[in-house]
């Protein structure tokens, strides 16, 4: 039998039509050249608590080392904070409203919009609301040339400011989308061109140099694909990624909308009521050589497109159907998120595998095609040497089988992953039945705080 590659066709429909597989809470990487294993799974980083406030929900955060004197902004509860590098956080102010913000960089200061239409400058110092009468409730703002723009609510249009002055704003500079005109979700900010996401469609606009003048539609683009979320639109590492108006996961590719998702997530994002679309939050992160765009629906589902290889994946706190992680940033030299239930900021830290205490359970399946009925002598799964530890002295990892496409599953059987400096590299469970068409689904799932990399698995080995 050929060797099992777990979690290779991850939220893809099988070339067999078996099942999608699952890969939850891990971080899948490409083998060497040399390997005859396609992947390895590597669990994603856990969180570990970085600060906390008083009280409230995470609502978003904002880091630039050269704005706030390395201080980063965190928006919790309807509070506003200066968070410094030991976590200690400062109240600057008020942000009404209670749900995720939208939050954009300039060169000294940040603008905030809130979920009542609302824009707020910020300072090291002080939060304060935008009160020019020339400003309509917004939507969402971003920073370019030395202006901040603003996409009126529930139109297609936008302004901007005055240079250097994001409160000011002339109640003359605006213009409309040109094309389509459906109502703007998000602007943002790429490669020197304003990125206007809209319900159906996306406009591209660019400077001019001209200040009575300072934007112009791009208009040998004619991008069809509109967002689904305000907040699903994220610029990654050089492109965007959205959540589309058609229920499809797209990144920009050159000026073309390439389909990133697959069937299975299309069907997930399908079943989700408009209200529930709307309130999809995304963020994008490096880390060690994965560039993640990683989208959560609350209470739903998070999952996490890896653009190093093009793979998905699905992460969840224990207990939870999501990461429920509101905002992100990096900052101080960490990846840090603040929580969307409580008022915890936190660091996805690579080297932690729990969540604030909390196991993080590492799942993953792989599919064996069979024609026949075949027995089963033995299966084998392929580990990291040593994994326990100190704290998880005796670590386990569970398997089970079904073979009628997950229907039906066998007991779950139990094995120890070995103690530290027990340097054993495989673990076996034998005598497990007759396989049968179209296939076997072999699940193993771990819960210990531990580095469960898994290299893969095998079948009836050492059986001629």
């Amino acid at each position: 039998m050929p060797d099992v590659n777990f979690a290779a066709n991850a939220y893809d429909k099988h070339r067999s039509g078996l099942r999608p597989e699952i890969c939850e809470n891990f971080l899948v990487e490409r083998a060497s050249p040399q390997s005859e294993r396609r992947f390895r799974l590597v669990p994603r980083p856990g969180l570990v608590s970085f600060s906390s406030v008083a009280s409230g929900m995470g609502r978003g955060l904002a880091f630039v080392d050269t704005v706030f004197s390395n201080k980063m902004l965190a928006v919790i509860g309807t509070s506003a904070y200066m968070v410094d590098s030991s976590g200690a956080a400062t109240n600057i102010g008020t942000i009404a409203g209670s749900g995720p913000v939208d939050i954009s960089v300039g060169r000294t200061e940040m603008v905030v919009i809130n979920d009542l239409g609302e824009a707020y400058v910020i300072t090291e110092a002080a939060a304060l609301k935008i009160t020019d009468p020339d400003l309509p409730p917004v939507s969402s703002s971003t920073y370019i040339g030395g202006r901040t723009i603003f996409t009126q609510l529930d139109t297609d249009t936008f302004y901007w400011s005055e240079i250097l002055l994001s409160e000011s704003v002339n109640a003359l500079n605006f213009a409309t989308a040109e094309r389509k005109g459906d109502p703007a979700r998000k602007v943002i900010a790429d490669s020197d061109q304003l990125w206007f996401f809209g319900t159906k469609s996306t406009e591209i606009w660019q400077p001019t140099g001209n200040d009575n003048l300072p934007f112009i539609r791009l208009s040998s683009v004619d991008l069809q694909k509109g967002a689904a979320a305000r907040d699903s639109v994220v610029a990654i590492d050089n492109t965007i990624y959205w959540a589309g108006y058609d229920r499809m996961v797209y990144r920009l590719n050159g000026y073309s909308a390439e389909r990133i998702s697959t069937i299975p997530i299309d069907d997930d994002l399908q079943a989700l009521t408009e209200a529930q679309a709307l309130t999809i939050k995304s963020f994008g992160m490096v880390v060690n050589g994965h560039t993640l765009y990683i989208m959560t629906c609350p209470g739903q589902w998070t999952y996490v497109y890896d653009a190093s290889h093009g793979q998905w994946q699905k992460w969840k706190r224990f207990g939870f159907n999501d990461v429920q992680i509101t905002g992100y940033t990096y900052a101080f030299g960490r990846h840090l998120v603040v929580d969307s239930v409580s008022s915890q900021i936190m660091e996805l830290d690579t080297n932690a595998h729990d969540d604030l205490g909390q196991p993080v359970e590492l799942r993953a399946t792989a599919n064996v095609p069979i024609r026949d009925r075949q027995a089963c002598f033995n299966f084998s799964v392929d580990m990291v040497k040593g994994v326990g530890t100190a704290s998880v002295p005796d670590p386990q990892i569970m398997m089970r089988y079904s073979d009628d496409q997950g229907r039906t599953w066998s007991s779950e059987r139990w094995r120890s992953l070995g103690a530290m400096s027990d340097f054993q590299t495989r673990v076996t469970w034998r005598m497990l039945g007759q396989m049968r068409a179209p296939g076997r689904e072999f699940e193993i799932k771990m819960t210990d705080a531990i580095n469960g990399v898994i290299f893969g698995g095998r079948i009836n080995d050492g059986v001629p």
